[in-house]
């Protein structure tokens, strides 16, 4: 999310990071009226848990195979920090092939 701060050199543009982020979300009144519709939702993904959510599951599984693919030795995201969410049913081939 960019942000306008005061500099110097007077109003610039800044990434307001991930911690930032968080900070701001919990501590300014205003700020979460932004995301009042987004955080309904993520709340509402939530309760459903992974069995109602398996699409979502499916693709967090799907992006941790893209990063596997394009940093297999974990240079930009640590190997630790791969987890795969479990499935609640189970992965078919998708292929006809006597071999998937």
């Amino acid at each position: 999310m960019l942000h306008r701060v005061e500099s110097s050199d007077g109003a610039v543009t800044e990434v307001l990071g991930y911690p930032a982020f968080c900070d701001r979300l919990e501590t300014d009144p205003r700020f979460p009226s932004w995301f009042t519709r987004l955080l309904a939702e993520v709340h509402e993904v939530e309760a459903q848990g992974h069995r109602g959510n398996e699409r979502l599951v499916r693709l967090q599984n799907e992006l941790v195979g893209l990063i596997e693919l394009i940093d297999p030795k974990g240079e930009w995201l640590p190997l630790e920090q791969r987890e795969r969410l479990p499935r609640s049913t189970p992965l078919l081939p998708t292929s006809r092939t006597p071999n998937g």
